[in-house]
């Protein structure tokens, strides 16, 4: 192999480096082609894997909330956000965890309740139990009959709870920016080269 000889043609690349300051100018906007082209991308991907973790009555509504802020040749930042939606989908804390407070208090249940694919049954959510009262910050249910009548602790009332980590969000923001990015800047890139090169 030590005999190869590799021979390459470079005129091309003389003819854009002697074009550098016209593609210079072509940069910033083939840059921002190429964040936008990977920001739709990466909404789709998130509208996705949306389902995987979050249950909602409406499948379609992640598609219409999530919006995308384009990057611009003065501004090479893009943004994916729920704005539209004002914030109904709890993107941040789905994604973050913390805190979730109520204007009043939030029912906590502590006894077991039935689950379904949308959480606790709603015969067995607080305002539906029959035989329930409140008594400070509890909410009793009645269970049983005749001489096995007894009472359960249903729910525990609390100005706010801890919510878990649901959403993978910004890994799967990274991770599909970063691929895609890699993919779309050097074709976004070389085409803001033949450009300057045509002109």
């Amino acid at each position: 192999m030590a005999d190869e000889i590799l021979t390459f043609d470079f005129s091309s690349f003389e003819r854009m480096a002697k074009k550098l300051e016209v593609a210079r100018q072509q940069l910033p906007f083939a840059i921002a082609t190429a964040m936008n082209q990977s920001a739709f991308a990466t909404r789709s991907e998130l509208i996705q894997d949306w389902p995987k973790h979050v249950t909602a009555k409406n499948p379609s509504f992640v598609g219409w909330a999530f919006g995308v802020r384009k990057a611009t040749k003065t501004n090479l930042s893009i943004e994916i956000n729920d704005e539209r939606a004002g914030g109904r989908t709890l993107l941040k804390g789905l994604a973050d965890g913390g805190q979730h407070t109520s204007q009043g208090r939030l029912a906590v249940p502590v006894a077991g309740q039935r689950r379904g694919a949308r959480g606790i049954v709603p015969s067995q959510r607080p305002r539906a139990l029959k035989q329930a009262f409140k008594k400070g910050d509890v909410i009793y249910e009645v269970v049983g009959k005749g001489k096995r009548k007894r009472l359960r602790l249903a729910y525990v009332l609390k100005p706010s709870v801890v919510v878990p980590k649901r959403v993978p969000f910004r890994q799967v923001f990274e991770d599909t920016m970063r691929r895609e990015m890699a993919q779309r800047v050097p074709v976004a890139m070389l085409q803001a080269m033949k450009t300057a090169i045509r002109r």
